[in-house]
């Protein structure tokens, strides 16, 4: 429809308007439903025969290629399979319920099992789809627990949702660009009203003064480690009573696990150490040791071909 609307001619013949089509033998009456099918126009310039008569095609409706560019973003977007979860439905033995979607961010396995914490894991999500990811699974997990309570508004809520954003900074800046509205929206409403559905939210990130204030300003309690850049520092201490401020003076000092904690979960902010796990519960989530693997002798990498098919390359058509 919009290649047709920034292509079309037409011309006029005894007061009817009919489309300037390729071939020029075909006697088209103008009708905006047609423009949904595949039309081949013809140029706007100098004349043209239509079944054995000549006569003058003209644009008509004011789009005269202006949505070239437009039309290209699009068809760029529709082959770009990381956004094939989106824009695709898929076969339809195997596009999941959103029933079975659901049961699986809250924990409940195919096995009957079921578990308190589930991870979505985004890490291999580029950038640029990553906003709407976090967008679409807030507003879904929010509107669930939203239904859950008008449906039995006099009952209490059993299984309030903890939704954590790891690397917030990420896709809820302070910028206001317009590829971040859309989950900023969502997040914000989850920290503006999820906790009378029972929805509440963790905002987890290593650069706090770059978070969208709005949602910032919702936190009731924080949790600060180790921060070095000064306008993150400056950014809690402003968080914190002038009577206390001076336990902010060394963020920058903090040692591995220590952490200030402040807000309501707490009488007043102290800092705390957090104990080490067992070396079998750690997550995989240490930092390589650089210096260490430099010094031994140059490895080989053997695992390039098996590695590349893991990486999600858009498809170039």
């Amino acid at each position: 429809y919009i290649k047709n609307i920034n292509d079309l001619t037409v011309y006029n013949k005894d007061g009817n308007t009919y489309f300037a089509v390729l071939p020029a033998t075909e006697l088209i009456e103008y009708d905006e439903d047609k423009l949904w099918e595949r039309i081949n126009f013809e140029n706007s310039t100098g004349n043209s025969k239509h079944t054995d008569f000549e006569v003058k095609v003209s644009k008509f409706g004011g789009f005269n290629g202006e949505f070239d560019r437009f039309i290209s973003r699009l068809e760029s977007r529709q082959l770009d399979n990381r956004l094939d979860f989106i824009i695709k439905k898929g076969e339809e033995n195997t596009t999941d319920e959103l029933s079975k979607i659901i049961k699986q961010f809250l924990g409940f396995k195919e096995d009957n099992t079921s578990s308190n914490v589930t991870v979505i894991d985004l890490s291999g999500i580029s950038f640029d789809v990553l906003s709407v990811a976090v967008s679409l699974i807030s507003r879904l997990m929010f509107n669930f627990m939203y239904y859950a309570k008008k449906i039995h508004p006099t009952q209490d809520i059993e299984n309030p949702l903890l939704l954590v954003y790891e690397e917030a900074h990420n896709y809820v800046p302070k910028l206001s660009d317009v590829k971040y509205r859309g989950v900023k929206e969502s997040i914000e409403r989850i920290a503006k009203e999820g906790r009378k559905y029972g929805v509440s939210a963790m905002i987890v990130s290593q650069r706090p003064s770059e978070i969208s204030e709005t949602i910032f300003s919702q936190c009731n309690s924080f949790v600060v480690m180790r921060l070095t850049n000064p306008t993150d520092q400056n950014y809690i201490k402003k968080l914190m009573p002038d009577s206390v401020s001076s336990i902010s003076e060394n963020l920058s000092g903090l040692e591995s696990r220590e952490a200030l904690v402040l807000g309501s979960s707490i009488p007043m902010p102290t800092i705390i150490k957090v104990n080490e796990l067992a070396e079998y519960k750690k997550p995989k989530s240490t930092d390589v040791d650089f210096m260490d693997k430099w010094k031994e002798n140059w490895n080989e990498l053997n695992m390039i071909s098996s590695i590349i098919d893991e990486m999600v390359i858009p498809e170039i058509i």
